[in-house]
């Protein structure tokens, strides 16, 4: 029976290879106060939104924006630019204490997810766009001094003008998830706004918003709640597939539509007949041409100079007409 090696003769054969004592481990370096990166974090209100999350939303966001500034140009027939500025986490609080007094809130609703949405344009903006569309050029001359509540007509106006803004929202948001947006109410002191709790954590999308001379800024607002059971699904990587898919749809849609309405020459051949040059030459009214079909057979129609369907000849009223009988298959023949 072979000799088996104890445990300290198996450490002093390693020794003599690593020319190190086996079973003393060298203590670690320390590690230099001055290279430590110390990061604050706050327990109390802890991160609940991941870098990759707030780079997927930067990304939808900045496609919204694109969107808006379109739907709002053609809305309001001026050249309008919506340009994305920020993205961040905090508090519902911190966000309400950043928007001025008055301004134009609006509370939307994004069902089937649960919470509410606050979006804030800022009245710098929100005035030229009212005079533009009650035929003035969108100029506000002297308007920190002019800074008041929205009345009943204006108020009207500017949830038209919020309607333009939800379309291009929920465009933006239906590769991720479908929802049905609306605007609930319209308030002009953010105050009045209480839809979540004040240590609610959300995320603040801010636009610079350029309208003619007049410039401004408007900021939306979602909940930690709202986007909590769609958060899985707010990764870059998956949000560009989908995106791509959803304009792959859109192309084939689009085709399939232009496709729909184009024209084609469609015919009726009631039969064929050979004639020699001279038999033509000598062709006088009142001729009859014997054709290779009867009167009861079905006639081939053409679609495109292609045989597609037979059919009976007839009419309707006093027009000509001919009834689809069959489809010609590839093979030939009345199907």
């Amino acid at each position: 029976m072979p000799e088996i090696l104890s445990q300290e003769e198996i450490n002093a054969l390693l020794s003599a290879l690593t020319g190190e004592s086996v079973g003393e481990s060298a203590a670690p370096e320390p590690v230099p106060v001055e290279s430590r990166v110390i990061k604050p974090y706050d327990f109390r209100r802890p991160d609940k939104f991941s870098k990759i999350q707030l780079r997927t939303l930067q990304f939808m966001h900045e496609t919204f924006a694109r969107h808006a500034s379109t739907a709002l140009s053609a809305f309001l027939r001026a050249p309008i630019k919506l340009s994305l500025t920020l993205v961040e986490q905090l508090t519902f609080d911190q966000f309400i204490s950043s928007l001025p007094v008055p301004t134009a809130v609006g509370i939307i609703d994004m069902a089937p997810l649960d919470g509410k949405a606050v979006l804030e344009i800022n009245p710098s903006v929100v005035f030229p766009m009212v005079d533009r569309l009650l035929g003035g050029r969108g100029k506000v001359d002297d308007f920190s001094e002019k800074a008041r509540d929205l009345s009943d007509v204006e108020s009207v106006l500017v949830r038209r003008i919020i309607a333009r803004l939800l379309e291009a929202f929920a465009n933006t948001w239906q590769n991720i998830v479908p929802f049905e947006v609306k605007l609930d109410v319209l308030e002009s002191n953010p105050q009045f706004v209480q839809v979540m709790s004040p240590g609610d954590t959300v995320v603040a999308i801010a636009f610079d918003i350029s309208f003619g001379d007049a410039t401004g800024t408007m900021s939306l607002c979602l909940s930690y709640i709202t986007l909590q059971p769609i958060l899985p699904k707010l990764s870059a990587q998956q949000w560009f597939t989908e995106r791509r898919k959803t304009l792959s749809d859109q192309k084939r849609d689009i085709l399939k539509r232009k496709l729909d309405s184009v024209r084609l020459p469609v015919s009726a051949q009631i039969g064929h007949a050979t004639l020699t040059v001279d038999e033509i030459l000598n062709l006088q009214p009142g001729d009859v041409i014997m054709l290779d079909h009867k009167a009861s057979d079905d006639i081939e129609i053409h679609v495109a100079s292609r045989a597609r369907f037979c059919g009976k000849p007839g009419a309707i009223g006093k027009r000509l007409a001919v009834k689809i009988t069959g489809i010609i298959g590839e093979e030939g023949g009345c199907m």
